[in-house]
């Protein structure tokens, strides 16, 4: 895989001033690319080496879908996508998640913009809205020239983007008329301490298809063996999930799908050099929304062995509910369920 790092400058002698004004500027190992956009669906790409074009162009498509034509300098065709279905979007009905606009950014997209048919942004559903996942300079030009309406592409997103609407939302930040606009050295510093600091700080999931954790003695007898979990794994609705903080394992867990919108939470595990640190509740939280969100889960269940207390009692924080507590001859457990908001 390449490093693709996307330049974000307006004044770099490597790249045309058009590119850079369009942020369609790369660097690919270190060496300059540009994707130009030359019409309302169609863009030439340009750079040193013409196998790095298709996954440069997966990058770029990240931040523009609505491009679906790219060609070589020569005219020739690379790659042709099917065009992504383009709604029509009140601007009042867009919840930011970004809670600044860069004054610097928003002076050259003021040259750019001609029309509302211009401003065209990736979008996610959202309490029968839509969440702006980008184009934010842009939507601040529509709320500017008191455009009514955007156009914007139905994209799927990483839940992440929720922490941030709930924060722009804490901030009073709920329409796009609602972002603040900073000069660009302030928008540089407080955005991005903002996004450093929660990454730095985010729970994180990575599929495994092992357990590599341990647990304390007394502990082992409420999860699987890691030999179980193993076999577990190779059935078609299992899933494995190292828990990540930062680049470092602090936790496992390991689902299985019983029904279309329904996930049994078969093991849940805290490494113990993290345990009583609040790793637990949090990360518990974080795979929560996980399952929500990315899963499209409406029902997460689970079972805690008795004496299992005090996940008993973190299950519960997060909102599992008892459904029933079985207590025969060789079976002591109690059945959770937790109904989510997908």
């Amino acid at each position: 895989m390449k490093d693709i790092v996307r330049v974000n400058s307006y004044d770099d002698s490597r790249f045309s001033e058009t590119v850079l004004r369009q942020h369609g500027c790369f660097l690919v190992d270190d060496e300059p690319y540009e994707v130009e956009i030359t019409g309302r669906n169609e863009a030439v790409v340009r750079g040193k080496e013409a196998s790095n074009y298709a996954e440069l162009i997966e990058w770029f498509r990240f931040f523009a879908p609505e491009i679906t034509a790219f060609k070589d300098e020569k005219g020739e065709l690379i790659v042709r996508y099917d065009d992504p279905e383009i709604l029509t979007v009140k601007v009042s009905d867009l919840q930011p998640s970004q809670f600044y606009v860069d004054a610097q950014k928003a002076a050259v997209m003021e040259e750019i913009i001609q029309t509302e048919e211009d401003i065209v942004i990736q979008v996610h559903p959202y309490k029968g809205r839509y969440i702006s996942l980008d184009g934010h300079t842009r939507l601040y030009i529509a709320v500017k020239r008191d455009y009514e309406t955007v156009k914007g592409i139905v994209s799927e997103t990483d839940y992440s983007i929720f922490d941030f609407v709930d924060e722009a939302i804490r901030r009073g930040i709920t329409a796009p008329k609602d972002m603040v606009l900073l000069e660009h050295e302030e928008y540089e510093t407080l955005w991005n301490k903002y996004c450093d600091d929660y990454f730095a700080d985010r729970i994180w999931f990575n599929q495994s298809d092992s357990c590599k954790v341990s647990v304390n003695d007394e502990q082992k007898e409420f999860v699987s063996s890691r030999e179980k979990m193993a076999k577990a794994l190779k059935q078609e609705n299992v899933m494995g999930f190292d828990i990540m903080h930062g680049e470092d394992i602090i936790g496992f867990a390991m689902l299985r799908k019983y029904e279309e919108k329904g996930y049994f939470l078969w093991n849940y595990l805290i490494d113990e050099k993290y345990q009583h640190q609040g790793y637990g509740s949090k990360a518990l939280r974080e795979l929560i929304r996980l399952i929500t969100f990315e899963y499209r889960a409406e029902n997460i269940t689970t079972t805690c062995i008795s004496g299992n207390d005090t996940a008993l009692k973190m299950y519960q924080k997060a909102g599992f509910i008892i459904t029933d507590v079985i207590d025969e001859d060789d079976i002591h457990e109690t059945n959770l369920l937790l109904k989510t908001e997908a």
